[in-house]
C-alpha cells in the first residue's frame, strides 16, 4: 500500500522543547492488488526533542465502499520514521487483513507526507 496526503498539525510547546501536537491527516492510496480510496486519520505526537511517539488511528475506504480501521504507532526521531499499522476492523475484500500487523515507512515535506506499507500475511 502506498498514501499520499497532508496533515493539519495543532501543537503545545513546553518550556523545555518538547512538544504535544494533535493530528489530523487525509489521504489517497493505492495497493498492490489494484484496489485504490481514501483515508482519514486522527491521533497524537509526543516529541521529546528529536524522538518521536506517534499514535494515530485510521479509517479507509476503497473505490467500492470496503472500509478498514487501523491504529498506526511509530517511535522514532523527527521526521521520516518506520512504525506498524495494525488492523483492528475491516470489511468486504480487506477480509485478509483482520488482526495484521503491517511494516510501514513514512517521510514528511511540510504538511504533505507519504508512506508505504508491507504486509507479512
Amino acid at each position: 500500500m502506498e498514501v499520499y496526503g497532508s496533515s493539519q498539525q495543532e501543537t503545545i510547546e513546553f518550556s523545555d522543547e518538547n512538544k504535544y501536537i494533535h493530528i489530523k491527516t487525509t489521504g489517497l492510496w493505492t495497493d498492490s492488488k489494484g484496489n485504490y480510496g481514501s483515508e482519514i486519520c486522527y491521533g497524537s505526537i509526543i516529541n521529546n526533542k528529536n524522538e518521536v511517539e506517534l499514535k494515530i488511528y485510521c479509517k479507509g475506504e476503497d473505490f467500492e465502499g470496503d472500509k478498514y480501521w487501523s491504529i498506526r504507532r511509530r517511535s522514532s526521531s523527527k521526521g521520516a520514521g518506520v512504525g506498524i499499522n495494525e488492523y483492528i476492523k475491516v470489511d468486504g475484500k480487506f477480509n485478509f487483513l483482520v488482526d495484521a500487523n503491517c511494516t510501514y515507512g513514512v517521510n514528511f515535506f511540510n504538511e504533505n507526507f507519504w508512506f508505504k506499507q508491507k504486509c507479512n500475511l
